[in-house]
């Protein structure tokens, strides 16, 4: 069980009390949240197991004194992720006029979107109910809050939340790119001297390290164009890809710029994720001439724990690949 909610952390269960980096006020009121282990307080009717958070006005209030009891969890970040979702477990025995609202913030608190806004008690009954809420409105947001209110003003039972968890969507690659001189192999440096003239080979390695696969791939060098547009490839977390393009003649000193674009094809360029790198050849003498680069095929190779092949593709024939 966690303290602290984040994305792909351990439940929050209450096993412990209200967490201590979470915001828990009475804002006035009688009361403010506790837990199901407090002996004056109803049990864990959320379906879940343990301790739940409660509100509790049957425990606490008096008729005709208002309340207004909320929980905020710890602020965390959605800053990489595409999506999110919080799981939770919740029950609202509702009575009177009292309600209970699920919100979201992204600004600390001073504006809040209401994901549930209950006025007659959950359907669920003593087993409460299960719920996961769309977080992916806040996609990208790097302080998002979520707001547990209980408010009325009388004996109006209780609101109770557990077993919360957040789930994410996380695309991220890294870019290596490398040259070197030997035919077929991606090299291990991203500098070399050569002489003018000299055939080199670019490497560009990219590694998914992310949560999510990703299916569809772009690479753009600035010197040598498009290399790679929409190509299908099933990069799972984890695995890494590597593009290896065949003799590229340098004349003169040359420094550029790659960027490799991953993403995923439904909804448009979902999940995407972006890293560049830049790889440098530096002509020592005449280092005078024009039109330093000529087009070549692009070798790709295929490596994870999983898998190894090896494909050609022709740049100027995008549609011919054969295994080599």
């Amino acid at each position: 069980m966690g303290e602290a909610l984040a994305c792909g952390g351990p439940l929050v269960e209450f096993e412990d009390g209200i967490p201590i980096t979470w915001t828990n006020t009475n804002n006035g009121g009688p009361f403010a949240w506790v837990t199901t282990a407090d002996p004056d307080v109803a049990p864990n009717e959320t379906g879940g197991t343990g301790e739940a958070a409660i509100a509790d006005a049957d425990a606490f209030n008096v008729p005709g004194d208002p309340y207004d009891a909320e929980l905020w969890t710890n602020s965390f970040s959605l800053a990489t992720a595409s999506a999110a979702n919080l799981d939770l477990r919740w029950r609202h025995r509702q009575l009177n006029n009292s309600t209970f609202d699920i919100g979201v913030s992204d600004d600390g608190g001073a504006t809040w979107t209401n994901l549930v806004n209950d006025t007659v008690g959950n359907p669920g009954g003593t087993a409460g109910d299960a719920a996961s809420l769309d977080l992916t409105p806040w996609a990208g947001a790097d302080d998002v809050t979520v707001r547990f209110r209980f408010q009325g003003d009388a004996w109006d039972y209780y609101a109770q939340v557990d077993e919360l968890a957040l789930s994410c969507i996380q695309p991220a690659i890294t870019l290596t790119k490398t040259v070197g001189t030997v035919d077929g192999v991606c090299a291990n440096t991203d500098t070399i001297v050569v002489e003018p003239g000299t055939d080199v080979y670019y490497c560009y390695t990219v590694t998914n390290t992310g949560n999510t696969a990703l299916g569809l791939h772009d690479l753009v060098d600035d010197q040598l164009g498009t290399i790679l547009d929409d190509l299908a490839f099933d990069l799972q977390p984890g695995a890494s890809v590597e593009v290896l393009l065949s003799p590229v003649n340098i004349t003169t000193t040359t420094v550029n710029t790659a960027t490799w674009t991953a993403f995923n094809p439904d909804p448009v360029e979902a999940d995407e994720a972006e890293a560049t790198d830049d790889a440098t050849v530096v002509v020592l003498a005449n280092d005078t001439c024009d039109g330093a680069i000529e087009p070549a095929t692009v070798y790709r190779s295929a490596n994870s724990s999983h898998q190894s092949s090896n494909i050609i593709l022709s740049r100027d024939t995008a549609d011919k690949i054969a295994v080599i």
